[in-house]
């Protein structure tokens, strides 16, 4: 604090010292100089704490206005309040009235007719009919409700049992659904076994001897017989399975040449050889001698070097049979197995009685005319006779085929070559009856699927119907085999002979003890007993799991359907429940309808009987009657003219209580505004006051470029001034505009309180004549609601009004907040001038010391240099100019800073 009285000490002792020299700055102009003598006497603390006084002044006045302009708002919120009220009560008391002058009409209405007693008479007996079907109607309303009532109790109590039905059977579907998935799956599981066991199996009965015997089928053959097998095992129609056989057949026949290997024997005696050829059709056999069938047979000894075919076969030893029998075996079940087919038809297992049996039946007629001959065999061995029998008539004549006839050596791979070249042929074929013959139905259509088609081929893949349907119903699929030629040693002294294949299913034996099923050769195959034990208990087991898949299946399917059943019953009953409901209420609306109806039949009917009484007096009394009602009535008009006037001063009043209401809100936010710019100036002279000796040491270069700024601010405020006026204008002519519209309504509104007016004067002219009074009162509401209209346009009006005045007050603000500004920057700008001028005045006492110039515009700015050459001690003109401009650099400096921090 001292250093501050030092300082303005200083300031006085300067400005002495400038009054002696003003002589000096002469020819400074008059306001400049005015200027600096009084920025010369004031220091920069002293200018804040004026500035200070003067904004908290300001900010008083502003407090002031905002109490007042709070009390003003308040009291324009309360008669707002008030005059709604008012309206409020003056539209509740107008609608009573216009009841009373509505029941008054009906008075005079009512005497009017009770001057017609004929006319009473009639208007009382449709009274009295429109009451009684009223009535009639309101009774059957009732009794639909009733009904309905009832309807949808009951639709109601349908949808309980319904929602359980459908949740029971969702659930009884969840748990079989889980049942049928745990079926499949156990059922795939074993499937899966199944068919691991039978390639077990099928690996298991290659034979020892068939690596010297190649099959080979066609894709085409070989679809088309499993086709035929599995659809014998699903039990198809016979339509499907006679197209099964004859694609069999087509199969077979097929004329390519496939290029597959079989056995060929060509030559004779020395040129004789057994070759494979490539031509072979759509199953071939291609046989590949052994060394042991290539060594001479020991018969050769006893006979020329070469031999017929017939002699070859018709010298065979015992042993040698045996193993021919074992040889077609091994073709037959290879043949089986190429197809895929073993599984479902089994193989064939050469037995001794099989070929006793073939050699005893190896003749004709054997099931007809030599069937005693059949007859004794099955008795001997214990076979079912009716089932042999079938199989033999099924082969009537016995399978022929005959060795070829040329000289071949004596050894056994002719003969097995001679074997699997004629199996092949007949393979082939065999397929075709004799002479191009057809087996036919009633009809005269081709049968196909027929034990005496293509028998030969048939039989050798166990896949004629006979042997097909055996196997298919017996869990050991294969037969005991054997075969007899008429060539063989044991055959010579035979007549009406012929070639004799036997299978001998398990199902044919009928007395074990008779027929023994020792296999003969049980070396050439593996011992495939455990392993058929296994599969066929696999097979057994597998069936029973597909038969419980079935079984449910069949539960889930028909859990399925009472789902659905349940879910379409459910959601019936939800659409009747819906219907009941939408059926009561319009049934309860129809009753109401018809309540309101008969009340309005009743008040008219008890009308028309009072009118029909008063008809019934005398003239005079009902004259007096009618104009005592005329007289209720004007009386009741008048009234509700006095309301309908209080009705419309408390609209008008509402009207100017809503404008003094936003009058009052506009000022009230505006004083606001205003004290909040006040206490905004206050805060900031309060800043500048604290702020104003820490920027009373600042260098006087600084002004040069306050000056600069001052000018620019200067141009900003200009431009802004020019925009608010812009502005100012804008909403200057919305407020004329609007003006304009009210004054254009009030005239309007003026109008229709004449017509209004008018109508009164007219209605009450009209009192004493029923139908004009009726048009007065018509063209009273005409006028009441024209002025209405007019009101309300009026009111909106008065807002667009008042928006308006609130706009051109905000332009008008913001032009004044302009104008400040730009006074302010003009200031600013005066002030750094008056400083520049006796600055300017200073220095001419020490031209050492250049007032550097800077310009604002197109012209270059030159920047200030700080000079520090000092006038020397004792040049006392040069000390006064000195001290003057101080004096006045530190309170330009003030003022400039001051006004730059208040921009900032």
């Amino acid at each position: 604090m001292k250093k501050k009285k030092l300082l303005f000490g200083a300031t006085a002792v300067a400005t002495t010292i400038a009054t002696e020299v003003t002589a000096q700055a002469d020819s400074v102009n008059d306001n400049a100089t005015a200027n600096v003598a009084q920025v010369s006497v004031q220091s920069p603390t002293k200018t804040a704490e004026n500035k200070v006084a003067t904004a908290d002044k300001a900010v008083a006045d502003a407090q002031t206005s905002v109490d007042q302009a709070q009390t003003n708002f308040d009291t324009a919120q309360k008669n707002l309040a008030d005059a709604n009220t008012n309206k409020t009560t003056a539209d509740s008391q107008v609608e009573a009235k216009k009841s009373e002058v509505s029941t008054a009409k009906d008075a005079v209405d009512t005497a009017q007719k009770a001057l017609d007693t004929k006319g009473s008479k009639a208007e009382l007996d449709k009274a009295q009919t429109d009451f009684d079907s009223a009535k009639s109607a309101q009774a059957n309303a009732q009794k639909d409700l009733t009904e309905k009532q009832t309807a949808k109790e009951n639709a109601d109590k349908a949808v309980v049992p319904a929602k359980e039905d459908l949740a029971t059977a969702k659930d009884t579907q969840s748990l079989l659904q889980e049942a049928v998935d745990h079926a499949k799956s156990k059922q795939q599981a074993q499937a899966n076994v199944v068919t691991d066991l039978q390639n077990k199996l099928n690996q298991a009965n290659q034979t020892a001897t068939k690596t010297n015997v190649q099959i080979h089928v066609t894709n085409e053959l070989k679809q088309a017989v499993q086709k035929y097998v599995n659809d014998v095992y699903a039990n198809a129609d016979k339509t499907t399975l006679n197209n099964d056989a004859k694609a069999i057949q087509d199969a077979l026949t097929n004329p390519k040449k496939y290029g597959f290997p079989h056995t060929d024997i060509t030559g004779s005696g020395s040129n004789s050889k057994i070759e494979t050829k490539n031509n072979g059709g759509p199953l071939s056999i291609n046989y590949i001698p052994s060394s042991e069938d290539e060594e001479l047979m020991e018969q050769h000894n006893n006979h020329p070097l070469y031999a017929s075919s017939k002699q070859l076969v018709g010298n065979l030893t015992n042993k040698q049979l045996l193993e021919l029998e074992q040889f077609t075996a091994d073709i037959i079940n290879a043949m089986r197995d190429a197809l895929g087919i073993s599984d479902k038809v089994g193989h064939v297992i050469v037995n001794q009685d099989a070929i006793n049996i073939a050699n005893q039946l190896g003749k004709n007629e054997v099931a007809t005319t030599n069937a005693n001959i059949t007859k004794d065999v099955a008795n001997k061995y214990g076979l079912d006779y009716s089932k042999l029998r079938n199989e033999l008539l099924i082969d009537r004549y016995g399978f022929f085929f005959n060795f070829v006839a040329q000289s071949l050596p004596w050894k056994m791979s002719y003969v097995k070559g001679m074997l699997a070249y004629n199996l092949n042929e007949y393979i082939s074929l065999g397929i075709l009856l004799p002479n191009g013959q057809t087996v036919t139905d009633r009809n005269g259509n081709p049968l196909y699927d027929h034990d005496l088609v293509g028998l030969e081929s048939k039989s050798l893949l166990g896949i004629t119907p006979n042997l097909i349907k055996q196997a298919k119903n017996n869990t050991n699929k294969d037969q005991y085999f054997g075969w007899s030629h008429p060539d063989f040693p044991n055959r010579k002294n035979d007549i009406n002979v012929s070639t004799r294949f036997i299978f001998i299913p398990q199902s044919m034996i009928t007395d074990k003890s008779k027929f023994d099923q020792t296999p003969l050769f049980q070396n050439t195959t593996n011992d495939t007993t455990a392993l058929r034990s296994e599969f066929d208990q696999a097979t057994s087991r597998l069936q029973s799991l597909t038969n419980t898949l079935t079984q449910a299946q069949v539960k889930l399917d028909t859990a399925n359907a009472q789902v659905k059943t349940a879910q379409t019953a459910y959601d019936q009953a939800l659409k009747q429940q819906t219907n009941a409901d939408q059926a009561l209420a319009t049934a309860k609306t129809a009753l109401q309808t018809a309540d309101q109806n008969l009340a309005i039949a009743q008040t008219k009917l008890d009308s028309a009987k009072q009118a029909y009484a008063d008809s019934l007096k005398d003239t005079a009394t009902k004259q007096e009657a009618l104009k005592q009602a005329q007289t209720t009535l004007a009386q009741k008009q008048a009234e509700l003219d006095n309301l309908v006037a209080l009705q419309t001063k408390a609209n008008s009043h509402l009207a100017d209580a809503n404008i003094n209401y936003l009058n009052a809100e506009r000022q009230l936010k505006d004083a606001q505004n205003q004290l909040a710019v006040a206490k905004d100036a206050f805060n900031k002279a309060t800043s500048t006051q604290k702020e104003a000796q820490k920027q009373a040491d600042q260098d006087p270069a600084e002004l040069q470029e306050a000056l600069v700024t001052a000018q620019q601010n200067l141009v900003t405020a200009q431009t802004n001034l020019a925009q608010a006026q812009a502005q100012k204008d804008e909403a200057q002519k919305i407020f004329d505009t609007e003006s304009a519209k009210l004054q254009e309504l009030q005239t309007k509104l003026t109008e229709a309180k004449q017509a209004l007016e008018t109508a009164k004067t007219n209605a009450t002219k009209a009192n004493n004549h029923y139908e004009s009074l009726l048009n007065a009162d018509k063209n009273l509401a005409q006028a009441q609601t024209a002025y209405d209209q007019a009101v309300l346009a009026y009111n909106k009006v008065q807002a667009d009004l008042a928006t308006a005045q609130a706009k051109l007050a905000s332009a008008k603000q913001t032009q004044q907040q302009a104008q400040a500004e730009l006074a302010k920057a003009k200031q600013e700008q005066m002030t750094l001038m008056n400083f520049e001028k006796a600055y300017q005045a200073a220095q001419s006492e020490n031209p050492a010391r250049k007032l550097n110039v800077h310009t604002v515009g197109n012209e270059k700015q030159q920047p200030a240099k700080k000079n520090n050459v000092l006038p020397q001690m004792g040049d006392k003109n040069s000390l006064a100019g000195v001290v003057l401009g101080m004096t006045t650099t530190l309170t330009a400096l003030d003022t400039a800073i001051v006004s730059r921090r208040k921009r900032s």
